[in-house]
């Protein structure tokens, strides 16, 4: 529940949740996996709340940690980890060693998870983000199409989907590929419409921002002022 509430946007609702986690944790769950996978939760919502140096200190513990359990379930507990600590890094604006974090999880993803899996397509996301931060856009298209490959095998028709093909709109029209662009947005949209009908999430206003930033860079302008009105 409180992943829910934070992939949601409410920061506090959803460390309140994680907090009485721990409550129960310490009395019921003596696994420390158990414990460093709160801790990653709890992480990973600091630092999207914005809190990089609270989310910092919880990863590095859980990493160190869950690196001391190593069995052969906790080391997809320790990809995730990894991850998100990178994902930390990233955002500091630390891109070597949130490339190193990445390449140690995905390591571990693709020979333990199947391909489509949540959290390899995650980490997936997260490297090409950081392609194109480094300049690398033709390589972080790449990614983006592999991780969308992967989730189209899967028949993940979900948030996941939705998510890859707004970022990867975005890197097209960036590219001044504005009619593959169109193309992803609409889609997503189109997903967004038939999974997640009637909810106005966080991910269904940065893909209207998005089809408003392509609409713009095409100079419909009105149109982009309705959807950038339509995402805020």
């Amino acid at each position: 529940l409180g992943n829910v509430r934070r992939d949601m946007g409410h920061f506090d609702a959803a460390l309140g949740l994680y907090s009485e986690a721990q409550k129960v944790g310490s009395s019921e769950i003596s696994a420390e996996e158990e414990v460093s996978n709160l801790q990653v939760d709890m992480g990973e919502a600091f630092a999207r709340r914005g809190d990089m140096d609270k989310a910092l200190a919880l990863l590095q513990q859980a990493t160190k940690a869950l690196s001391a359990v190593r069995d052969g379930l906790s080391d997809t507990s320790l990809a995730v980890s990894y991850s998100t600590l990178g994902a930390v890094h990233h955002a500091k604006g630390d891109f070597a060693h949130a490339e190193d974090f990445y390449a140690k999880a995905l390591k571990i993803q693709s020979r333990a998870l199947r391909s489509g899996h949540p959290d390899l397509v995650a980490t997936m996301m997260r490297r090409s983000r950081l392609l194109r931060d480094i300049g690398d856009h033709d390589g972080a298209v790449r990614v983006a199409s592999s991780a969308e490959e992967a989730l189209r095998l899967a028949h993940d028709q979900g948030p996941d989907l939705i998510s890859c093909l707004v970022w990867k709109a975005d890197l097209l029209r960036e590219e001044s590929r504005i009619d593959e662009a169109e193309i992803a947005i609409e889609e997503a949209l189109a997903v967004h419409g038939q999974c997640c009908s009637g909810f106005d999430s966080p991910d269904a206003a940065v893909a209207t921002h998005t089809y408003g930033s392509i609409l713009h860079d095409q100079g419909k302008l009105d149109s982009a002022v309705e959807k950038y009105k339509e995402a805020l």
